[in-house]
């Protein structure tokens, strides 16, 4: 069974051309990374309470690593997530209900093959079903 999802990928094509090309997504993401780090309300006032514009700077050059970093690991998240459910969708076999609840129910099935973290499952679980509620 070919689940077809990575059917995206093939198409990666440097034309500008394309409607989702690879210099769109390039300049996009580093576009609203950059209003992210540096123009919202919570960093402009994270950078004004620092007592010195050296610290300001170095205060934006320690949070644009650690958001790279949080970025990179997002993407490794739904890439191991992608082999993980490779030749099944829980989303079509109506085990979840919408994809918001794939990471929720991606941790349950890792963590129920560890048999010390039952509990740790069973929280997951218990959200998941607290995300159906709502």
């Amino acid at each position: 069974m070919v689940s077809g999802r990575f059917d995206a990928l093939k198409r990666i094509d440097p034309s500008p051309m394309q409607h989702n090309n690879i210099w769109l997504m390039t300049f996009g993401a580093l576009l609203i990374w950059s209003t992210i780090t540096g123009l919202n309300q919570m960093s402009l006032q994270r950078y004004c309470s620092m007592p010195s514009l050296t610290h300001a700077r170095i205060m934006v050059g320690m949070a644009v690593p650690a958001f790279l970093i949080l970025g990179s690991m997002c993407c490794f998240i739904g890439v191991v997530m992608l082999a993980y459910f490779y030749h099944c969708n829980p989303l079509e076999s109506g085990e979840i209900e919408s994809q918001d609840q794939l990471v929720i129910l991606f941790a349950a099935k890792v963590l129920g093959m560890i048999k010390q973290l039952n509990f740790v499952k069973m929280l997951q679980l218990r959200r998941l079903s607290a995300i159906d509620f709502l």
